[in-house]
């Protein structure tokens, strides 16, 4: 019995050193991993990464919902965002020497282009020459434009020189209204909200134009209103103000009986207006004319009825519509209905868009944004597919800084993103315009942050409302220039034709031989 009981504790001890032993081991061993060059994380990157994309941002979001956007620091550094050769060399450091390649960055110089604008030059040169009596600008982007940034400078020079009164396109509500300086927004509490970041999989209601929509909580009265910026040259009134609403029932025509009653309040006149929502997108005309103040009042919200925004537009020159969500990577207008957008299309008749995103999905150090790629693409398809073929155009990335080995400098995966958008627009046949090229590239955002006056914040990734009204001048010449040599080849195309033309007149023995 002894002798069993000896053998058992013999027995438990070379197991507990044994397990001591191979838990030590790890730690004495180098760290080799064999199957590292066989590994294939094609999945990770198609799965797991594109759920990132819209996971990491929605926290950042919810966390900055009260600042002012110039100071928002929406960047998605996730740690579980690292390039998959990078997890796979810190896997493998050692006391072995093992060989690792360095990653050339790719180079980001390469100059803008206008590729695929040609309808928007015919659309500008038409309006020019007054064949044509508006032109619509869908500017789309994330943090950067919100508070009207970068767009309203765009729109003013575009105003300025081709005309135009309004800001364009509001959403009901807008979290930054404090901020913006081209018109004065002002809500009740009772307004709520989904959004295409925080609601794309459970939303019970379609998204408009600006990737949201707004109802009345429990059917309650509730106000927009709105003032003119006397601070903006051309918008110290409201133009022609109009309503977009829709029905948020499956079954339109049966809901769409009950109306929806809406008050305007213009200067001291009462007007009252019924609401049908028998489409997807309604549009309500509320003034005619400018007016320093509009206040709308609605009540008797049927729960069918959603709200998309308002446009304020004199329906002349050139209009830009802010279309900002927080946030956003840009991915998520590819889920936008195929009927709004056509219904919108319908009112609105765009004949460009600008995609300025990639705040919320550079990485430091990730170098493979092929998951980005083609979310990117995918959106513009399906814009283009379902708004006439409209002209678009990509915004890159502008440079940012990180302190990265206790120094600033522009984050390595920035180049990688920057060369997937631009290879996208490539690919989808839209134009490009290299913002971080015309920043001064690597390094840039250092000098746009420290320069005195500073022309971007301190987070070294937004710019302040003097850089914003930089890169607005600079989208707005980039597309004169342009548009300048189209109608340049325009004019040495028709001289050429002449030329040809009386050559053949001068040579009639040519004509006659054939």
């Amino acid at each position: 019995m002894k002798e069993n009981k000896s053998t058992f504790i013999e027995a438990f001890v070379t197991m507990v050193l044994t397990f001591v032993f191979l838990i030590g081991y790890q730690w004495l061993s180098p760290k080799v991993d064999l199957l590292a060059e066989h590994r294939n994380f094609t999945f990770f990157d198609k799965v797991i990464l594109r759920e990132k994309l819209f996971e990491q941002p929605v926290l950042l979001a919810r966390m900055k919902t009260q600042q002012d956007p110039g100071v928002d620091t929406l960047s998605m550094e996730s740690d579980s965002l690292k390039d998959n050769s990078l997890v796979a060399n810190a896997n493998t450091q050692s006391s072995v020497a093992v060989e690792v390649k360095e990653i050339p960055l790719p180079k980001v110089d390469e100059p803008s282009r206008e590729k695929g604008l040609g309808a928007f030059f015919r659309a500008l040169d038409r309006l020019e020459r007054g064949d044509k009596k508006k032109i619509r600008i869908g500017y789309f982007g994330d943090s950067m434009i919100e508070g009207d940034l970068i767009v309203m400078t765009t729109r003013k020079l575009f105003q300025k020189k081709y005309g135009g009164k309004g800001v364009g396109y509001l959403p009901m509500h807008s979290q930054t209204a404090r901020f913006r300086t081209t018109v004065h927004q002002y809500n009740s509490k009772n307004w709520d909200h989904e959004d295409m970041l925080f609601d794309l999989k459970d939303h019970k209601r379609p998204f408009g134009i600006s990737c949201e929509n707004f109802f009345v909580k429990d059917s309650l009265e509730a106000t927009l209103r709105l003032k003119g910026s006397a601070r903006m040259s051309g918008l110290d009134s409201l133009h022609d103000l109009k309503l977009f609403y829709g029905n948020a029932t499956k079954d339109i025509l049966k809901d769409s009986l009950t109306p929806t009653l809406l008050t305007v309040k213009v200067d001291t006149v009462e007007l009252g207006h019924s609401l049908f929502a028998d489409k997807m997108v309604n549009m309500q005309r509320l003034t005619e004319g400018a007016h320093k103040e509009i206040e709308l009042s609605i009540s008797g919200v049927s729960d069918s009825v959603i709200f998309y925004g308002v446009s304020s537009d004199n329906g002349e020159g050139v209009i830009v519509d802010n279309l900002a969500l927080r946030g956003s990577s840009g991915g998520q207008l590819r889920f936008l209905s195929p009927q709004m957008l056509k219904e919108f299309n319908e009112i609105m008749e765009y004949d460009l868009l600008i995609l300025q995103y990639g705040t919320n999905v550079c990485d430091t150090s990730m170098t493979n944004y092929a998951w980005y790629g083609r979310q990117l693409r995918k959106s513009i398809r399906h814009l283009k597919n379902h708004l006439d073929d409209v002209p678009v155009m990509v915004v890159s990335s502008g440079d940012r800084a990180y302190k990265i080995d206790g120094e600033l400098q522009t984050p390595k995966g920035l180049f990688f993103l920057l060369e997937e958008q631009r290879e996208s627009a490539d690919k989808s046949g839209a134009a490009y315009f290299n913002l971080f090229s015309k920043m001064g590239g690597d390094g840039s955002m250092i000098d746009w942050a420290d320069s005195s006056p500073a022309k971007a914040n301190k987070d070294y990734t937004h710019f302040n409302h003097r850089g914003a009204k930089q890169v607005g001048a600079w989208i707005y010449e980039f597309l004169e220039e342009k548009f300048a040599e189209y109608k340049k080849q325009k004019i040495d195309n028709k001289i050429k034709l002449q030329k040809d033309s009386l050559t053949h007149i001068s040579n009639p023995s040519d004509s006659l031989s054939n």
